[in-house]
């Protein structure tokens, strides 16, 4: 049982949202994060991350994580990692089903109390939380099976709490949207009182407010396994629901042809276009259509939950949650005590495994109750049941009214439609675009120039596309960048900085190939000798996305928080096609991707935006897409394969502030053999510079071990001597190793290791000690020197 909080500023557990947290759950509460009201109307909910809350009202009340699932009260490094970091507040809630609670929530001041004394009682003394509107009444929760509850009490006052996830209250220690604070106060929780107990296992409602069952003779019946209610009722029938969530299904139809039901499915589902309460109720009626559906036989239920679950991505683009979860159970149950009715040809093939009464009019049609005991309404089955149904046929609107009605409904839901897009468009404008500025001519001509970040290729505040066939080495190009770029080594000769002149930061959003990277930029760190500092810079400076992005004004919202508060130098989309919301051929689509990546740019105060793309369909030379992107960017990248020489070339094909011929960079893809790999892993490999005019990997010199080496540097190994004076061994080797560094020609040089390997390609065998001695003879020789790195061998300028 909780203890009574502490009173006053003085110790108040409550002041801060972690101190709070740490309270409920050292009392065995469940506690959960939900998101925080600000002047923004943003969400950062779990399931609406980035999107405007229909109703101003619910901000700081969606869940950031699925709640649903945590049984126990969390560690308190997990709450530490929620609520301790005061740059970004987060609204304490309470799982009230797993911690054992039972809490009254009053929207309007004194209506719980009203409501206990019309029926003669009294609102105990115990734990209460002020609201914003109201105050929440917490009581341990009996071991009565209650849950959630909306309609059992008064309008104003709802439940939550009792078995299984019992929803949620967010606590004391929160903000609520109209500033104020959620304070506590009063006695420790009490028991929950019987008579709010015997209100809410009532079928039929509260006592004095409609014939209801008493507490004993409910919970009586449950024990026998009875679920019905007072004979006649359909709330008696509805298995547990509330008369309001009873109300809720009485729709019509209640009977129709097979195409008749399976339209009214599909319309129900196609009306799901907003949220808010509008939502929660298309939900409901859709489901409740499906699993009347399911119930007829005309729809398995797998499928039909699966068209429900799009329409909550639809509107939502994101997967159910627990409330949606619970809308759709309530639709099950009101299907079973509400079902359609099938009536034409065929009726009887709708039964699964029921018996019913089916007769045939005198038309031919055909009417089979779902249940024995509940008819087609207005239709009794025995001699008079052909007349009723002629006389149900000639009632009906005819197919000209019912298409024209329909028209009329799609028009408007038509014109509702794009009314909800233009204001979510308005409000998204908003919060993603700045306010419009305007400058002077003069002020222009004296303000910034376009200033690169990798001199020829990215602008420090610009967009660029790479693109390339699949296996041309782009992801390779922009790791070698982004990490050159953090630890602060040379790319291609120059330390590249960034907007402090330090180390740089990357955001890279990594829709795909998160493995095969991870194992690219291991090998990248021990091909580039990275100590455990550069380690560290990597891991703070390199920030990975494994997830696509959709780059769309929604879908990009809940990112910009992280670019606003990183300030990247860089931002990788790798690849657009995971990412882009849209058709290839549609400019207006791409249109407004080009937006949201300004957008991202002005949010991390510029910087380069990268995105990766594939080339167009039966052109390698041209990028993929609408001529709408290639306008909206600044620089145009182009990375191919040239299988005569095996190299890679990432040249310029687009740069809007360059003139004259644009610059090109030559690599080679170089397997890294000694890099860390596990058994089975294998040879990760990196891009190393090479000289397109001398450069050729040793697979296009097949008979590179015949090349005639230059005379004065076979003068030199042949005459070359030991330490001790005699003949020097190795020469064979040393010969070898200078053909191959010759056909390679790098300017980086390698590793021993990558020398022994690339030696072994050729038909001589040398051992790894006559390796070795070959390289000490080219070293004392002065053939070779340092590459790029000490650890390096590369051959001097004068025998390449």
């Amino acid at each position: 049982m909780m203890a009574q909080p502490p009173t006053g500023a003085q110790g108040d557990p409550f002041a801060t949202a972690l101190s709070a947290a740490r309270w409920f759950t050292e009392r065995g509460a469940v506690v959960f994060p939900c998101d925080h009201p600000d002047s923004s109307n943003t969400c950062t909910g779990l399931h609406r991350p980035g999107q405007a809350c229909t109703d101003p009202q619910d901000r700081g009340k969606h869940p950031q994580v699925k709640w649903g699932d945590l049984a126990e009260p969390v560690a308190d490094g997990q709450l530490v990692a929620w609520f301790a970091d005061e740059a970004f507040p987060r609204n304490p809630a309470i799982a009230c089903g797993p911690s054992g609670l039972l809490v009254v929530d009053e929207d309007r001041p004194g209506a719980f109390a009203a409501y206990a004394a019309s029926i003669g009682a009294e609102v105990p003394e115990t734990f209460r939380v002020t609201t914003g509107r109201g105050t929440h009444f917490y009581f341990l929760a009996p071991e009565v099976p209650l849950g959630n509850s909306t309609g059992r009490l008064p309008a104003g006052v709802d439940v939550r709490g009792g078995h299984g996830h019992g929803g949620y209250v967010i606590a004391p220690g929160a903000t609520h949207w109209t500033g104020q604070r959620y304070r506590s106060g009063g006695s420790p929780p009490v028991d929950t009182p019987e008579w709010l107990i015997e209100a809410l296992t009532s079928r039929a409602g509260p006592p004095g407010t409609a014939e209801g069952v008493s507490s004993r003779e409910g919970l009586a019946r449950r024990a026998a396994g009875d679920t019905a209610g007072p004979a006649g009722t359909l709330a008696g029938a509805a298995a547990g629901l509330s008369p309001s969530e009873v109300a809720r299904f009485t729709d019509a139809p209640r009977y129709g042809t097979e195409a008749q039901l399976r339209d009214e499915f599909a319309r129900r589902c196609d009306e799901v276009t907003t949220g808010g309460d509008a939502f929660r109720r298309g939900l409901f009626a859709c489901a409740l259509a499906g699993y009347r559906l399911v119930d007829l036989g005309l729809l398995d239920e797998s499928p039909m939950l699966g068209e429900v679950e799009r329409v909550v991505r639809r509107v939502w683009r994101a997967e159910p949650d627990d409330n949606d979860v619970q809308h759709v159970e309530d639709a099950r149950k009101a299907a079973a005590v509400s079902p359609w009715e099938i009536i034409g040809p065929g009726a009887r093939e709708m039964f699964r495994s029921r018996t019913a009464p089916t007769v045939t009019s005198e038309n031919g049609a055909t009417v089979t109750p779902i249940h024995g005991n509940h008819p087609v309404p207005g239709v009794t089955v025995g001699d008079d049941l052909g007349e009723a149904v002629d006389s149900a046929a000639s009632t009906a609107e005819t197919e000209e009214e019912r298409a024209a009605r329909w028209e009329d409904a799609e028009r408007a839901k038509e014109l509702a439609r794009q009314r909800r897009q233009r204001w979510a468009r308005e409000v998204l404008d908003a919060e993603i675009r700045p306010a419009l500025s305007r400058k002077t001519a003069r002020a222009l001509m004296s303000g910034p120039r376009p200033v690169y970040l990798v001199a020829d290729m990215l602008y420090r505040n610009g967009l660029a596309v790479i693109f390339g066939a699949p296996g041309a080495g782009k992801s390779y190009v922009i790791l070698d960048i982004a990490l050159s770029l953090v630890t602060g080594k040379p790319w291609r000769g120059t330390v590249l900085l960034g907007r402090d002149g330090g180390r740089g930061r990357v955001h890279y959003v990594m829709a795909e190939g998160q493995g095969t990277n991870g194992a690219r930029m291991a090998a990248w760190a021990f091909h580039r000798e990275c100590v455990e500092a550069d380690i560290d810079a990597i891991d703070a400076g390199f920030t990975v996305y494994d997830e696509g992005i959709p780059l769309t004004e929604v879908g990009i919202a809940p990112y910009l928080v992280h670019v606003r508060e990183d300030r990247p130098d860089i931002i990788v989309f790798d690849t657009k096609n995971l990412m882009f919301v849209g058709k290839e051929s549609q400019g207006e689509d791409y249109g407004a991707m080009i937006n949201v990546l300004h957008a991202v740019r002005r949010a991390a105060g510029g910087c380069a935006v990268i995105l990766v793309d594939h080339s167009g369909l039966g052109d390698a030379h041209r990028v993929r897409g609408s001529n709408a992107q290639i306008g909206g960017i600044d620089t145009e990248i182009m990375v191919a394969y040239e299988d005569e020489t095996g190299l890679r070339i990432a040249s310029m094909t687009r740069d809007k502030n360059a003139r004259g011929d644009m610059a090109e960079w030559v690599f080679r893809l170089q397997p890294v053999e000694d890099a860390p790999r596990g058994p089975n892993e294998p040879v990760p490999a990196v891009l190393v510079p090479a000289d397109r005019t001398g450069a050729k990997p040793i697979r296009a010199n097949i008979e590179w071990w015949l090349d005639e080496l230059p005379t004065d540097v076979g003068t030199l190994i042949k005459a070359a001597k030991g330490e001790d004076g005699d003949p020097a061994r190795g020469k064979d080797a040393a010969a070898d190793i200078v053909r191959m560094l010759r056909a390679v020609g790098t300017e980086g040089g390698h590793t021993a290791g990558e020398i022994i390997r690339l030696v072994g390609e050729g038909p001589r065998e040398h051992s790894r000690s006559k390796v070795y001695a070959g390289l000490s003879i080219l070293d004392r020789e002065g053939i070779t020197g340092a590459g790029s790195t000490p650890a390096r061998v590369a051959l001097l300028d004068e025998y390449r």
